[in-house]
């Protein structure tokens, strides 16, 4: 089998702000050789502001898991590939047949990917929202999978608001009717629309999320609900409120 050594990048963004100095960013390059793996793409780019001194603590506390940042990324690619030896099976079966005879070039499925991105899309000194989208693809597989999420982090309280901290129940009648005035064919796979995956709010602008699969299938993709303060103030709970500025 023919073995490359591929070089993984890892990219971490560190915005440091303060009232006295002038915004500075920080930078660093992650690579490793990796033979066996010349069929994997790991791709981090993390964003995450630390906004400094004890911000950027909360924020490695809760999204590194307590992880310095090397070890959260190692973390996050181990659990992506696995045995080395079992990657290195997969790409051998897809790559020679039961008798050990190559197939051609163009039937093969070359890249398995895991492609992670975390940014801080708002800040408003009480509340810190990050945007979590990922993208996996397995080698061999019907396709891959995307996901995004929205962490909202309470700075004072240390934690990252659930959507349930956040807003009440909505109707299912609205919410459809908010979701097919945007979205055409909609085909449902549950009844109850609400809860969404994870809500988020970045200047100004509130979002609704639910991943593939939470609400619609995978030809339908994931849904994203722009709503606006009027329609989900009734909803709010008092944390919520103070999260969108009332």
């Amino acid at each position: 089998m023919k073995c490359k050594a591929v070089v993984f990048m890892f990219i971490a963004a560190f915005l440091v702000c303060s009232c006295t100095k002038q915004t500075v960013i920080l930078t660093k390059e992650y690579k490793e050789d990796a033979p066996f793996f010349d069929m994997l793409n790991i791709s981090f780019d993390f964003h995450l502001e630390t906004l400094g001194d004890y911000r950027g603590k909360i924020i490695q506390k809760l999204i590194y898991n307590d992880m310095g940042f090397e070890e959260f990324v190692k973390f996050k690619k181990d659990r992506f590939t696995g045995n080395p030896d079992d990657i290195y099976a997969e790409v051998y079966a897809l790559r020679y047949d039961a008798n050990g005879v190559p197939y051609a070039e163009d039937a093969i499925l070359h890249q398995s990917d895991l492609i992670l991105e975390y940014r801080i899309i708002g800040y408003d000194g009480k509340f810190i929202t990050i945007e979590h989208s990922g993208y996996e693809y397995r080698a061999g597989a019907a396709h891959g999978n995307y996901r995004k999420e929205y962490y909202t982090v309470d700075i004072k309280e240390e934690k990252i608001l659930e959507v349930d901290d956040i807003a009440g129940k909505m109707p299912d009648a609205l919410l459809k009717e908010l979701i097919e005035a945007k979205y055409d064919l909609v085909p449902y796979l549950r009844e109850n629309i609400w809860p969404p995956d994870s809500i988020g709010f970045s200047n100004g602008k509130i979002v609704l999320l639910w991943n593939t699969y939470s609400i619609t299938p995978y030809s339908t993709g994931p849904i994203e609900l722009p709503v606006s303060k009027k329609i989900i103030r009734p909803f709010l709970t008092d944390k919520g409120k103070s999260v969108t500025g009332r």
